[in-house]
């Protein structure tokens, strides 16, 4: 069947030639997609399931276009599925859309942490030999602080050569709305008030490796009454 050939493929991983052969058959069927998201929740309760497997998951049920055709947002399909664990999701769906191309027994050596600390850095590093090789042999704080010297972040508090200020105005509505955000990831990555940019380092992060298709679901859900 079908739907038993994406669920195999999204068990396998998200990266491998049968899953990416397997992203391009549009969206479910109503049945497809709620035995789709009983799956994903039967094997988010499994002990000891892997963020790459988890990743993939999501990241088939969203190829397939499962929370549209339930008629609920992307967010609501994952409190759904995951309840309060959206953020750890969100992660693993973030590392795996950033990570799409590399060998799944390349990622499989590599711990969830590093693969987070990968999916920060440009497109050509991230998947380049030399920095998956460090990813799979580097403890994780060695190697965040790899990624912090590569991306020119050589400390909070110093500013390197190219940083630009970036200043914004606009009604208060909208400037509560983003500080709240900013409070929301920086609890959830644990980040210090000294270093509150990398909250909206993550949000750019998450927004450019998220498919466009996905984020025109959320936004237009979030935005469905400003319509006439």
């Amino acid at each position: 069947m079908m739907l038993n050939k994406t669920i195999a493929a999204a068990n396998r991983g998200p990266l491998d030639a049968t899953y990416a052969a397997d992203r391009g058959k549009g969206a479910a069927t109503p049945e497809e997609a709620r035995k789709l998201t009983a799956n994903v929740k039967e094997r988010f309760q499994e002990i000891g399931i892997q963020w790459l497997e988890l990743g993939g998951m999501v990241r088939a049920c969203l190829d397939r276009r499962v929370p549209e055709v339930l008629g609920i947002t992307t967010l609501d399909w994952m409190k759904l599925c995951f309840d309060k664990s959206v953020p750890k999701i969100y992660r693993s769906l973030r590392i795996v859309s950033a990570l799409d191309g590399v060998p799944l027994e390349t990622l499989k050596e590599i711990s969830e942490g590093n693969a987070y600390e990968l999916s920060r850095l440009p497109a050509e590093k991230r998947k380049s030999g030399t920095w998956l090789g460090l990813a799979e042999n580097t403890p994780n704080e060695a190697f965040k602080a790899m990624v912090d010297e590569a991306l020119g972040q050589k400390s909070s508090l110093t500013k390197p050569e190219g940083w630009t200020e970036f200043r914004l105005r606009g009604p208060d509505s909208m400037i509560q709305s983003m500080q709240r955000a900013e409070q929301k990831v920086c609890a959830m990555l644990h980040i210090d008030d000294d270093a509150r940019w990398k909250a909206w380092e993550a949000i750019a992060a998450l927004i450019e490796t998220t498919p466009e298709e996905h984020l025109v679901v959320e936004m237009e859900g979030e935005d469905s009454g400003g319509q006439a």
